[in-house]
């Protein structure tokens, strides 16, 4: 009997904190795991590291050994974006610009890269998860860079998710909308305020088991949807955004 065929799933931002979840949620299901990352995830199957933009050169994150290996693999079941980054700031600060360029870079760059390879790599009817957020559903003016730059996910997840989105055949993408997610990088950040109440924080775990659930058989999540994840006493429920 011929051996089965391990589902795949990359990760982008697969070392960090939710990256590391959502890579361990599905490597103990048996899929194979491919990181992409700054760093490797001594977890993952496969790593392949990006090299950081050079000031004045062409920059393709998705260049080189990630590309030469996915054409000799078969297609990915899933890809994911869980890299991010998080910053204050308003319209008035000094270093807006610099803000913007951050965000962009850690935030929208990440979607583009991981969206890119899902493009040429997922299967039909294959999944994209994007990572947006709650907060850029309305106003943000004290995280302006922040806010702008997630509504950009925002716009990207329904264009995917339209009938010319580039995307394989019967694909679907979504995009998390967490609140806050319960990371040591966001509780050193958050310490610094005074005291926090790390009940309403949605653990890491919630959100890579959710993730989990949607590549089952009859759960795929609605295309093009925006699904938020709220926590209310260690409790995380999971809505879609209308």
């Amino acid at each position: 009997m011929a051996s089965r065929v391990a589902q795949r799933i990359l990760v982008y931002g697969g070392d960090g904190a939710l990256g590391r979840a959502v890579i361990h949620r599905f490597r103990v299901a048996k899929w194979q795991t491919y990181c992409v990352d700054y760093r490797p995830n001594a977890f993952a199957h496969y790593n392949f590291t990006i090299e950081d933009r050079i000031a004045g050169q062409d920059w393709n994150p998705n260049s080189g050994a990630i590309n030469d290996f996915l054409e000799s693999q078969p297609k990915l079941d899933c890809v994911v974006n869980v890299a991010g980054g998080w910053t204050p700031g308003s319209i008035s600060d000094a270093e807006i610009f610099q803000q913007c360029e951050s965000m962009w870079k850690q935030n929208m760059t990440s979607s583009i890269a991981a969206s890119s390879l899902a493009a040429n790599y997922l299967r039909e009817s294959g999944l994209l998860i994007l990572t947006g957020a709650e907060a850029a559903l309305g106003p943000t003016p004290d995280m302006i860079a922040y806010g702008l730059v997630k509504s950009a996910v925002h716009h990207m997840t329904k264009s995917l998710a339209s009938p010319n989105g580039g995307l394989p055949k019967d694909s679907a993408v979504a995009s998390l909308l967490p609140v806050m997610i319960d990371t040591p990088s966001n509780r050193k950040a958050a310490g610094e305020s005074g005291p926090v109440d790390y009940s309403t924080w949605t653990p890491t775990a919630d959100i890579a088991n959710q993730i989990f659930s949607w590549t089952e058989k009859d759960r795929q999540p609605v295309n093009g949807g925006f699904y938020v994840f709220k926590t209310k006493n260690h409790k995380t429920t999971i809505h879609l955004h209308d």
